[in-house]
């Protein structure tokens, strides 16, 4: 997606079951994306990443089926 400005956003989708890859969430949280975003910004693209965990209960992810309408509502406030 590209904004006004000139540079262009790029979204970094992470999925998984609830019940697994918590090592793994962390480190691209602490590690990687901290590191991508200032590579990204040096070419002018904003990282966004959005953990489809985020604020979604298991009532969203089981009943509702509303994941990604959550977490996209919670990383854009």
């Amino acid at each position: 997606m590209t904004t006004g400005s000139g540079w262009e956003t790029v979204y970094v989708f992470v999925s998984s079951t609830f019940n697994d890859m918590h090592g793994e969430r962390d480190y691209l949280v602490k590690e990687v994306f901290p590191e991508l975003r200032d590579w990204c910004e040096e070419r002018k693209l904003r990282l966004v990443d959005i953990d489809l965990r985020w604020g979604v209960s298991e009532a969203d992810a089981t009943h509702n089926q509303r994941v990604v309408e959550v977490c996209l509502q919670i990383k854009s406030s």
